[in-house]
Parts: structure tokens; sequence; C-alpha cells
């Protein structure tokens, strides 16, 4: 039974006759399968047999032999070929795949099978001059605007079609191949004149693919008149707010005259009045509530839109920052969080480590340490966790003064400032004591700080006492551990060494202290820390959430631009730097901590307005750790790439006119668009019998060769593709 997981092609069973001919008979299955689908996540079997095992196979696919781990030979005589999840791509797998028998004299093969990798698409979005339009959003046109459907990276290419208020609307698509991955992407142009009557009415792009779960996709947008200046509608706009998660926030305009509609709009999505929505609307005055206020990955950016019949106009967008309460502070000594007020014994040369935390809050808290009235010097961290991307943050200070017998009996105070606290400040304190139980006399040879790498083998731990001691173990944040084949104690009377065979970053990276017990009484070692340095992956340049490969182009259009660097799972975190070209360009650095895990994510946003002057340069980030091999740094770039641009198809006569016995100079036409050595240039001519074009030649500049019609000359890159208006040849005369 043929299922969706599992494909059986037709079998091919082949006869040797000893000191013969290759005999063949052919049975195919009921229907006879000549095309089969497979997505990425399922599982492909292609699969020939024989009836003796006397004979060799192998498939090859567009012509060209296939040669993997998962091809065997069975004791059924099938020629298996099977393709993961996880092997199975685009441009490796998707083509006419067949199978091929032989016996050493003679050479048998199947019929071909079209194999389709389907690849689920990215998209619809809607682009309007240029600029990508978020669904559901308000957007100004004119006659002169120019308007595209785009869906990319998908498999086969996705069918694209315009409805303007569910009606029809006629387009025209272009197809694009990518030669990294052979994914297609879809642009649908409008090809019908700008109607005035379209402003107040939705239009809307379907998409259409075989990988959909739903028949089809959606997006749309709302049309309005052109954007009108802002300072002859409004008096007064929506200013920058902040409030406490969960508390009620506001925002209002106030027109110099009267408006028909007034919408409000969050992050460019167009909001309602709903649940946690409310609009009050005066003549002058459009003001929205909202009514519990939501932490997100970033603030948000409220505007309001007013308008009539004739005009728009668009306010400033406001900021809406949304304040987390962070937890704490607390305070706590070598690892043990202590109670406000406690009273803690430390020895002064054990180096305490000693730590004021203060986590989940927006923005970060600002953390300070004193004792008594004296300001102590910390380091700080700060850092995002948890598996959900909000921008709660948590804020670790370490204190990296010494501490000496002046500090017994004396108040350690940690202050933390956050802007949700009621009086700005919080603190929390513990009282400094001496540890009786600590003798500093006993230990001849103690742990001592550590910095080494993942799998680094046979690292020691040196305890060793002046006296004889009874027993003795070892801590490691707090918890005592066991002796195992990942811990080796070496204990004698006078020696508490450990050993680790091999280092591993999850079970080992902490701070380890060594306890001996003489006479019923423990002493503790000073604290040793074992850094376990990870080296990270990356860098890697992301845009819109997708990976870009290094020394690939990229085309930005002009406008504002979120283009994030990645360094992952290291320890510590990579630091990163942008350049464009060789001029740093300064961008948002995060580091994302997880709570499964200390290895640590590191993000440099760049957020940025791309016009003209960065066509042609060259986007690098630089990522520095001590473990990177050449000089402590990686390096990814891309090169930004300028959109097509100004395409027009003109002849180089102008008018020209000939007769029935030929021209005395041929009609040249010529393709011009902006200098980029990118892009390719291919002419077509209309059908008008089906309305559709028809490539006829791939030169920038060609001529008619007594072609009567419409031409019209297409650029593309790798990215996009663009036509120019037509021109037109027709009984005798050429024109532009």
């Amino acid at each position: 039974m043929l299922t969706n997981k599992i494909i059986l092609l037709s079998f091919l069973i082949v006869t040797f006759i000893p000191f013969a001919t290759l005999k063949i008979v052919t049975v195919s299955l009921d229907p006879v399968i000549r095309e089969v689908s497979v997505k990425r996540n399922e599982h492909l079997e292609l699969n020939c047999n024989s009836e003796s095992p006397e004979f060799s196979c192998h498939w090859t696919k567009d012509g060209i032999p296939f040669y993997q781990e998962n091809m065997y030979q069975d004791a059924a005589n099938n020629c298996t070929l099977v393709l993961y999840s996880s092997v199975v791509e685009v441009d490796k797998h998707d083509g006419q795949w067949k199978c091929t028998v032989t016996n050493g004299t003679q050479i048998v093969e199947t019929k071909q099978v079209l194999v389709t990798v389907l690849s689920q698409p990215i998209g619809p979005v809607i682009m309007v001059d240029g600029k990508e339009r978020k669904t559901g959003s308000y957007v100004p046109v004119s006659a002169s605007s120019s308007i595209m459907c785009r869906v990319v990276y998908g498999n086969p290419a996705a069918n694209l079609s315009w409805q303007m208020d569910n009606f029809d609307v006629a387009g025209h698509a272009e197809i694009i191949e990518y030669e990294s991955t052979k994914e297609k992407s879809t642009d649908l142009y409008l090809t019908q004149h700008f109607d005035p009557q379209w402003y107040g009415k939705t239009l809307k792009c379907i998409s259409k693919h075989p990988t959909y779960l739903m028949e089809k996709v959606e997006t749309y947008v709302h049309f309005q008149h052109n954007i009108s200046d802002k300072s002859k509608w409004f008096l007064k706009e929506p200013d920058d707010t902040e409030v406490n998660e969960g508390e009620e926030a506001s925002f209002e305009c106030i027109t110099l005259q009267p408006f028909a509609i007034c919408l409000w709009e969050k992050d460019g999505w167009t909001v309602m009045d709903g649940l946690n929505y409310k609009y009050t609307i005066t003549d002058n005055r459009c003001a929205i509530e909202i009514k519990q206020a939501n932490n997100y990955v970033r603030d948000e950016l409220w505007r309001c839109s007013v308008g009539n019949e004739t005009s728009v106009a668009m306010s400033r967008e406001a900021k809406l920052t949304v304040l987390v309460k962070p937890m704490g502070p607390l305070l706590s000594v070598d690892g043990l969080v202590q109670l406000n007020g406690s009273e803690v014994q430390v020895d002064i040369h054990r180096h305490p480590r000693i730590q004021c935390i203060s986590g989940s809050g927006k923005p970060a808290a600002y953390l300070s340490m004193s004792l008594d009235d004296r300001p102590l010097k910390v380091t700080h961290e700060i850092s995002k966790r948890g598996f959900i991307l909000a921008s709660k943050i948590m804020t670790e200070s370490t204190l990296i003064e010494t501490v000496d017998s002046t500090w017994y009996n004396k108040s350690l105070y940690c202050f933390a400032t956050h802007p949700s606290y009621e009086n700005s400040t919080r603190f929390t304190y513990i009282v400094i004591r001496e540890n009786e139980r600590i003798g500093g006399t006993l230990f001849l040879k103690e742990p001592k700080d550590i910095l080494v790498t993942e799998d680094q083998k046979n690292v020691t731990l040196d305890c060793i006492t002046a006296e004889p001691i009874d027993s003795c173990y070892w801590e490691l944040d707090g918890d005592r551990i066991a002796s195992s084949p990942l811990f080796e104690y070496n204990r004698t009377n006078r020696n508490c060494s450990a050993v680790m065979p091999r280092i591993n970053f999850y079970m080992n990276d902490g701070y380890y202290k060594c306890v001996v017990i003489r006479d019923f009484l423990s002493t503790e070692s000073k604290m040793a820390k074992i850094s376990v340095v990870v080296e990270p992956n990356g860098p890697y340049i992301k845009l819109r959430s997708r990976q870009l490969k290094n020394d690939s182009d990229v085309v930005l259009q002009s406008g504002r631009v979120d283009v994030a660097c990645e360094s992952s799972f290291g320890y510590p975190a990579a630091t990163l730097q942008w350049f464009l070209d060789d001029v740093p360009v300064e961008g948002n650095y995060e580091i994302h901590k997880y709570f499964w895990s200390k290895k640590a994510t590191a993000y440099l946003t760049l957020t940025a307005s791309v016009d003209e002057t960065w066509h042609g340069k060259t986007l690098k980030c630089i990522a520095k750790h001590q473990l990177f091999e050449t000089n402590q740094e990686k390096v990814t770039f891309v090169k930004i790439r300028s959109p097509i641009m100004n395409v027009k198809a003109c002849f180089a006569n102008g008018l020209l006119t000939f007769n029935n016995t030929g021209l005395t100079e041929p009609p040249v036409m010529y393709c011009l668009t902006h200098d980029d050595p990118l892009v390719r240039f291919r002419w077509e001519r209309r059908n008008n019998q089906n309305d559709t074009w028809k490539q006829f030649s791939d030169s920038q500049n060609v001529t008619t060769n007594g072609m009567f019609g419409e031409f019209s000359c297409v650029v593309t890159n790798k990215f996009e593709a663009i036509r120019s208006k037509s021109i037109l040849s027709v009984y005798g005369i050429v024109s532009s």
C-alpha cells in the first residue's frame, strides 16, 4: 500500500542466464508511478529489484550517478535508495531519477521517475513602492505607485493571484530560481492601470501551494489617499509613554480641523475598538486607551492617521515602553542565597564569591553594593533567559574587592534601582561574621582557578593538608560530589586531590572547594573557579530571520532595515561588531542565556535607514572569542546590491519607417538600467492570442529581425525581476 511516508517505485526484475544475454521482464505497479512528491520532513524510498544476486545497481539523478551511504542491496536483491528528512533538499534530490542494473556485460535501465521535493515558501507579502506592507495595514497610493506581491523560497513556485474587494484583478507573474538552493520565488505585478475608485478598497494577494495545510494563504492591504503634510493637520501628536506591566496606557492626537476617519496603528498594524482597546473620538480629538499593557520583545510604536475624502495624514510614531518589575534583589555567598538581615560566616583567606542578583525585569535593574556606607566595586552581567523571546532581563553583579578582617561585624548592602519600584530603589543586606570552623594553616596546597576547554582531559584539583585527616569530599556550587568515573578521588591521609578525566561544560563549570574532616570538625579550603571555555558557532548574518550565506549578494530596498548578527552557544559569549566596508556601525548587543544551559548566544542587531550610499558596499560582522584561531576573531559578510531601477526599453533610432523590401537600417532595441554587473537581460514578445509573453532573446540589445508586435525587456538578478514598459513595432512604424 502506498503512503505519503513510503513510496515504492516500479520494480525492474532482471534474470541472468549463465554465459548468455540479460533477460528482462518488467512488472509495473497499478497505478504506474511516474511522478512523486516528498516534503522535507517525510521519508522517500526508491526501489528496484532482480531475480538474481549476481548483479550490481546504482541510481542516477538527471543523468548523474548518485552515491550515498543510505543506498544498499539487500537479501531480496533490492537496490534501494532511502532519502531521510535530514538529507532531502531541493537542490540535491529534486529531479529525474533512474535505476541502472548491470551484470558486467549488459546494462538495463528503468524508466525515469520525477521526484519533486516540496518546500513551503515564505510569504505572501504585498510591496508598495518597494516597501513591505503588513497585513491589514492602510497604505497610501497614487497613480505612480508600483504594487507587487512576493513569495520566496518555495518549490514548486507558488501560484499568486489578485483580488480587489473579492473581485479578480489582472496581474503578471515572474518566477525566479535561486542558484544556491534551486528554490523559486514568485513576483506578481498589478498590470491594470491605477483607478481612483480603488481608494478605500482592499487589495488581496492569494497564494496557493501544495505544502499549505489550508487551500490558500492570503495577505491584504487597504488603499488610502497619498499622505499630506501632517503640519496642516496636527495640533498635538502622541507622546512617548512608560507604564508598568498590566496597567492602562493611552495616546491622543488633536487636529486643526475636523476629520472623517481616525485609525490607530501599532507597529504598522491597524488596531480597532475591542476588548483591550477603546477609541475616544470627538471633532478634533482622537484617543485610544490600552486597557492592559503587555510586555513584548521590543517597545511598541503607535501612531494615528486621520483624514477626509481628499487627503490622509499620519502622526509621528510614539513609543510605548512597558516596565516589568524585576524580582529581588538577592545576596548570595558562594552560590547560596542569603535571607535579608541574616548573619553569614565567611573566611577572608578563602576569597568568598559574593553576588547581588536581580532577575526578570524590563529594563534591567541597576545594581550597586556597599559595606555600611562605603561603596564597593562590582562587575555587571546582563543577560536574557528562557525559551520565550521576551525582553525580560536578569542582572548579576559580582563583588571584585578583596574581603578582609575589617569586614567582620559589618553590614553588606545590595541596592537595586528600577523605574517600576515605588521609591525607585530596593535593598537587601547581610551581616558579615568570621567563620570559626576554618583554619587557614591546615592546607599546604589548595585548589586554584583554572581555565579549561571542553573535552580537555585529566584536569586535577589539588587539596593537600599539613596534618593527617579522617575523611574529605569536594563540593561543586555548594553540592557534594560523589566519587565516579567522571570525578575520581585520590584520597590518602593527607591528600584529597581529585581528577576529572574529561571536561564537560554542563557538569564541570563552576566553583569548587575541598572539605576535610579531622577530629569530627570540618574545614573548608578556599573556593576555586573552573571556567570551561566553549567555542561558539558562527557568526551568521540574518535578514528577516533567514540566515544569509557568507560572501553572498543581498538586495536592500531603501528605508528601515533590521539585520542581526548571531554567534550561538559559546562560553563566554562572543563579542560582535558591525562594519560597513571598514567603517564601524553601531548595533544593539544582547546576550541570551537559557535555563537549561549556561552557554550563551550573542546577538548584535543593526537597525538603520538604508539609502543609495549603502549600495555596492560590504556589510561585515566580526565576532571575537578567545578560542577563535585567527587573531581570536571570525568574519562573515554580505555584499549589498541596489534593487533593479529605471528599466527602460527603447529603439536606438527613434521612429523608423521601412517598406516590404526591407530596412536600410535594422531597428535596434536597447534595454537600459542602472550599472550593475550581476543583472541579466531577456527580451520577450507578447502573444496576443493568449495574452502571454514569450522570450526570444537573452541579450541586452537586439534587433527585431523583421518581427512586428509588442516587445518588452525584463531585467533580473537573484532576488527580483523588473519588466520595462512595452514598445511597439506595427505595420512598418517602429516607435518607443
